[in-house]
């Protein structure tokens, strides 16, 4: 669902990074949670605010549910640094990990849109 809607971040949203706007193609969960933000959400506010990001599939055959890889690309990352948030968890291979926007930034990968936009 999340890769159907826009990737552009609301205006309230996009107010608080001087107008920034993501480059990708679709729409990562990690804007999708931030178009959700209220309007008159502050920078201050969101150095207090966890983001959690989590990819549940459901398996009929072995009847439980296992977390997939949520981890947020480069370009996400740079966001929510930009934001200034204080964590976020996401989920990987069955397990969460909680990482600071710095580390995520350090650790983070192109998404394939974006790398697909950097060979075209």
């Amino acid at each position: 669902m999340c890769s159907e809607a826009s990737p552009r971040l609301r205006p309230h949203v996009s107010r608080l990074l001087g107008g920034l706007q993501p480059r990708s193609m679709t729409q990562h969960a990690e804007i999708a949670a931030l178009n959700l933000l209220p309007e008159g959400t502050s920078l201050r506010q969101l150095r207090h605010m966890t983001l959690v990001v989590i990819r549940p599939k459901y398996s009929q055959k072995l009847r439980q549910t296992r977390m997939l890889c949520a981890q947020p690309c480069r370009e996400c990352a740079n966001i929510i640094h930009l934001l200034g948030i204080k964590l976020v968890v996401y989920s990987s291979e069955d397990s969460l990990h909680r990482r600071t926007p710095a580390e995520l930034v350090r650790e983070a990968l192109p998404s394939s849109g974006t790398e697909w936009l950097i060979r075209s």
